[in-house]
């Protein structure tokens, strides 16, 4: 459905903070945490803890490159 579409994509902004995943499928309107997984495996192809790593591991390096060009001048 259109809702549950709209809340996969609300939550991958939450997923990519350190907001646990437990708490972004309770902020976006899903009561059951395991039927948020199964949403998020069937709009997006992956488990929502994959995506959460995926994004975190990208930012990590980004604010690495960055603190190294800050203090490479």
């Amino acid at each position: 459905s259109s809702l549950r579409n709209y809340r996969i994509e609300k939550s991958k902004s939450f997923l990519k903070s350190n907001t646990p995943i437990s708490e972004v499928a309770l902020d976006i309107g899903f009561f059951d945490h395991s039927h948020f997984v199964k949403c998020f495996i069937k709009n997006e192809g992956i488990l929502p803890s994959k995506f959460k790593n995926f994004h975190l591991k990208i930012f990590l390096k980004l604010k690495k490159f960055f603190l190294f060009l800050t203090f490479s001048y």
